[in-house]
């Protein structure tokens, strides 16, 4: 994939090669694509490697032909792609003990691979709405406030 030069995540960090990179490291994570967490995701069971081959491309190997890649990938979970700031440790997280998995998934154990869930500190996409906050009501969620980047 050759990815688009001058689009920055909302909080400024450069979307390129390594951001791509690290969100795939942190969503493919063992155990975390096996039926315990993506169960019902299929492409993490297709994909054999992925990387960078330049600061803008990056690339996906998959095991065999899989007619659903691409739509699979443009799902919002589990492949999102956030922030490298967002991690909990920044673009220096590691997909292993410091997982961007939600906290409230503890440490995910299957077949001797664990993870520690670290969560992320916030959400900050590249698009043309970006994340203000939100509004409680009787402690349930009563309204998400997102406003322009243009």
């Amino acid at each position: 994939f050759e990815l688009r030069r001058g689009v920055y995540f909302h909080d400024g960090t450069p979307w390129d090669c390594a951001a791509a990179k690290l969100n795939f490291d942190h969503v493919l994570a063992p155990p975390l694509p096996s039926e315990i967490r993506h169960g019902w995701y299929h492409l993490p069971g297709q994909v054999s490697s992925w990387g960078c081959t330049a600061s803008h491309t990056f690339f996906v190997s998959i095991k065999e032909r899989y007619y659903p890649f691409l739509q699979e990938l443009t799902f919002i979970r589990p492949l999102r792609m956030l922030s490298p700031a967002a991690f909990a440790q920044g673009s220096a997280s590691d997909p292993t003990s410091e997982n961007s998995c939600p906290t409230a998934w503890g440490t995910p154990t299957l077949a001797g691979k664990t993870v520690r869930c670290a969560g992320i500190r916030n959400v900050s996409g590249t698009g043309p709405w970006m994340f203000k906050g939100t509004t409680l009501q009787n402690g349930s969620l009563a309204e998400a406030v997102f406003v322009s980047n243009v």
